[in-house]
């Protein structure tokens, strides 16, 4: 289980320099061997970055089917830890997509939701900038700048993490256009 484990760590540090096409093959051999001990406490976990990796890669099929096995495990255990993240990179597969915009805010909704019942602000941000984002989009600046402005503000510290800085720089982006 040690080694499943390390492998599927190294593997998500490739994956957060950006190289989601040679973390892949790390990933599933990680999954497949942590499957085999028969563990399942963090599998939910490691399928969503594993979904994260095959977004970034282009394979929205693999994907999904990654996403959806997480979020599955989580809703059978009930382990709530990685459900608010399961729910964004599903958002971020139905934008990537081509799916309707209305898919993706849903969501992005129930990410920010399963994080606030979590209490954990570093996923409802994350959520949130997400749905910031595609509110931007589709040109509701108003909502989005006083959705993100309000999470964002929860923060005392830590700003110059990369969730906090996307976040801020959106919000830097919402503040120009609304001038």
């Amino acid at each position: 289980m040690f080694h499943a484990t390390g492998t599927l760590y190294q593997a998500a540090a490739v994956l957060l320099e950006g190289r989601p096409h040679e973390a892949l093959p790390l990933l599933t051999r990680g999954v497949d061997s942590y499957r085999a001990t028969g563990a399942g406490l963090a599998l939910p976990y490691y399928l969503s970055i594993l979904g994260d990796a095959y977004l970034q890669a282009g394979r929205s099929d693999d994907a999904r089917d990654a996403l959806d096995e997480g979020l599955a495990i989580a809703e059978r255990s009930d382990e709530l830890c990685q459900k608010a993240e399961l729910y964004r990179l599903k958002g971020e597969l139905a934008l990537r997509n081509g799916s309707q915009p209305g898919k993706a805010e849903e969501h992005f909704r129930q990410a920010i939701a399963t994080a606030r019942v979590q209490r954990s602000k570093a996923w409802e941000l994350r959520a949130t900038t997400s749905l910031a984002r595609l509110l931007q989009q589709t040109d509701r600046r108003d909502d989005a700048r006083q959705m993100l402005s309000d999470t964002y503000r929860q923060f005392t510290e830590g700003f110059d993490t990369p969730d906090l800085t996307h976040a801020k720089a959106l919000l830097d982006e919402l503040d120009a256009l609304g001038r």
